[in-house]
């Protein structure tokens, strides 16, 4: 039976938040990730997106020859995040 291979996040920022100007002062943040194997090697081009729950606004980004990617002016709220490589199944 062949092993299935894992991902994942050898470092993992928490959502930052942004002073925004204006009336909601704490209305966006950022996220950034780095994204690699059980063995620490980088997962290049993985396909990774961000959907706001309240909003279902996406947006989307592909990993980089280090594993990274990052995504900024994330609007405050709850996001959903998910990973989708080859070679690996898609996580949540």
């Amino acid at each position: 039976m062949p092993r299935r291979k894992q991902l994942t996040f050898v470092s993992l920022s928490a959502i930052a938040i942004v002073l925004a100007t204006g009336v909601n002062a704490w209305s966006q943040g950022s996220f950034r990730a780095d994204l690699t194997d059980e063995w620490d090697n980088p997962i290049v081009g993985a396909a990774v997106t961000m959907t706001a729950d309240a909003t279902g606004i996406v947006q989307e980004a592909t990993t980089d020859d280090d594993g990274d990617f990052q995504f900024m002016q994330l609007a405050a709220g709850e996001w959903e995040l998910q990973i989708d490589a080859d070679g690996y199944g898609g996580i949540l």
